[in-house]
């Protein structure tokens, strides 16, 4: 899939790889660090994200060698997170254009307030500071609301340029990014961080049930 990826600074934008991130056989390791409305942990688990040009879901052990407690999720070329535990894809998580990239993690649980989000995005014409909202509706995922389908309303914002270490490893200038979901299931906030080569690097999801962190494991 070739991706066009923005540039470093002045906001220019260059038809290049430098965003890998999306290459086919390429994998992306997260640790997934949940906690429920108390702030205790209760789950740390390894998820692996990677492209795959196929409809069908993927089996994690044949040809990979999964450690324990890691889940496998493929991303297909026509943008589906696909999983052997799934019974059907979950249609348009990701996206790409010119200068636009969004991201939406798997939320793993059925009942999960992840589900009442909308993907992250990053502009990167954006300019640093603005802010962007959005309403989506009539959507059909999760399993917390009454009736047939829901909305969620989204405030976005592009805080500013910092350095971010994740373990041993700096990710510098990365964009940190704000968005705000208000959906039937209430407010999540995500504070997210993308990097000009690394791509999602973190993205923290916080709701008063809980907090959901992935961190990109390099």
């Amino acid at each position: 899939m070739g991706l066009l990826s923005a540039c470093q600074s002045e906001n220019t934008v260059e038809q290049e790889d430098s965003l890998y991130f999306f290459k086919p056989g390429k994998q992306y390791p997260y640790l997934l660090t949940a906690k429920d409305s108390t702030g205790k942990v209760f789950l740390n688990k390894s998820v692996v994200l990677f492209i795959d040009s196929t409809a069908a879901p993927i089996d994690a052990s044949e040809g990979k060698e999964a450690a324990a407690g890691e889940a496998f999720y493929s991303l297909a070329l026509a943008g589906h997170w696909l999983t052997d535990s799934m019974a059907a894809p979950i249609p348009a998580k990701v996206t790409a254009d010119e200068h636009i990239y969004t991201l939406a993690f798997p939320p793993l649980f059925v009942s999960n307030f992840m589900a009442y989000t909308l993907p992250l995005e990053i502009d990167w014409v954006m300019a640093p500071t603005t802010q962007k909202n959005l309403l989506v509706s009539g959507l059909t995922d999760g399993k917390m609301h009454k009736g047939n389908s829901h909305s969620i309303r989204r405030s976005l914002q592009y805080v500013s340029d910092e350095n971010l270490r994740i373990g041993k490893i700096l990710y510098s200038k990365c964009r940190k990014m704000e968005a705000l979901d208000e959906s039937t299931v209430g407010k999540v906030k995500i504070t997210y961080w993308v990097h000009p080569e690394k791509g999602f690097v973190q993205a923290i999801y916080r709701h008063a049930l809980g907090e959901r962190k992935y961190a990109l494991q390099e």
